[in-house]
Parts: structure tokens; C-alpha cells; sequence
């Protein structure tokens, strides 16, 4: 699906692992995730609002416009 063209706005972002397998198996993979979350959403210019992580999906609220979210 298209995604609107628009300013800043909270994304509600969400991905979730093929046939729901596991995403994160260690708590090393836990922190690398928000490690890199941590270096790559200010590159894009996003702030990142809040998190969820679970096993096989997670979630993230990241206020940014939609040519930043890409």
C-alpha cells in the first residue's frame, strides 16, 4: 500500500517475524536491535517515541515525516 506523503507525525511501526518465528532468541539480540535503533532513527531524523519488543514481533512509535520514515 502507498504510503500518504505528510510532515511530522507519529508511525505507529511494526514488523513480525515470517510465520511468526523469532526475531530475538538472546538478550544480545534484544540490545543489538536497540542499539542500532539508537544510531539509525536520529540519522533519519526520527525520534523514537516508545518501543515493545517481543520474541517474534516488536513495535515502534517514531514521530518523524513520511520521507524520513523510508
Amino acid at each position: 500500500m502507498r504510503r500518504k506523503k505528510s510532515g511530522p507525525v507519529a508511525w505507529h511501526v511494526y514488523a513480525r517475524g515470517a510465520r511468526r518465528l523469532e526475531l530475538f532468541r538472546e538478550p544480545e539480540d534484544f540490545r543489538e536491535f536497540l542499539r542500532l535503533l539508537e544510531i539509525f532513527a536520529p540519522a533519519a531524523g526520527c525520534l523514537l517515541w516508545a518501543y515493545a519488543l517481543m520474541s517474534n514481533h516488536y513495535h515502534l512509535i517514531l514521530h518523524c515525516s513520511s520521507s524520513q520514515l523510508t
